[in-house]
């Protein structure tokens, strides 16, 4: 026996008690439901797209086994580690010194050792007509080099450095005799 029950006009208020007729609602009943399916709006319909076509509009990365791999991979507590390829799809964790066995870099070989010299002239600020020079162990600093001390000290012996500064010996400066060794010799009082 069916019961058919009747509201009398006024019991239910349509968009308030029951759902108003919507032509998208229509068109979303008329989808066949799928295994893996979703409903999206393509900006004018509901339509019916699978995983693929949602992930594809989604920007979303497929599935990959590299991604797989180095999802996988374990990340020690230790910094300083580095994510290598082993080979055709197989990766490590590797720790900096494994690197630099694998890339063939030997400290103090292939590369430069840290040196507390060179971290004190890194640390300098450099410029135009400026010289380095040492101001104690392994400590650099930087001086003012004119033009004139330029070309002394590029001179490669002292006869060089007497015609840089116009010095002739005895006419700009006294020979040495042997009567001035003589006298160098005294004892003044």
């Amino acid at each position: 026996m069916v019961e058919i029950l009747f509201a009398k006009k006024g019991d239910l208020d349509i968009g308030s008690d029951v759902q108003a007729w919507d032509t998208q609602l229509d068109k979303i009943a008329a989808l066949a439901t799928t295994d893996g399916g979703f409903i999206v709006g393509d900006g004018t319909n509901f339509v019916l797209e699978t995983g693929a076509t949602v992930l594809a509009s989604l920007g979303a990365q497929a599935e990959d086994a590299h991604l797989t791999d180095l999802a996988a991979l374990s990340v020690a507590a230790n910094d300083g580690e580095f994510m290598v390829a082993t080979g055709v799809g197989a990766w490590a964790i590797e720790s900096g010194a494994t690197v630099r066995t694998s890339l063939g870099l030997t400290i103090g070989t292939n590369v430069q050792a840290e040196d507390a010299g060179l971290t004190s002239i890194a640390g300098l600020t450099t410029a135009a007509d400026r010289m380095i020079y040492t101001s104690g162990s392994d400590v650099y600093a930087v001086a003012t080099l004119t033009s004139a001390g330029r070309d002394l000290l590029d001179d490669a012996a002292a006869s060089n450095q007497r015609t840089t500064l116009g010095l002739v010996i005895g006419t700009n400066v006294a020979a040495l005799t042997g009567s001035s060794a003589a006298i160098e010799s005294f004892t003044i009082a």
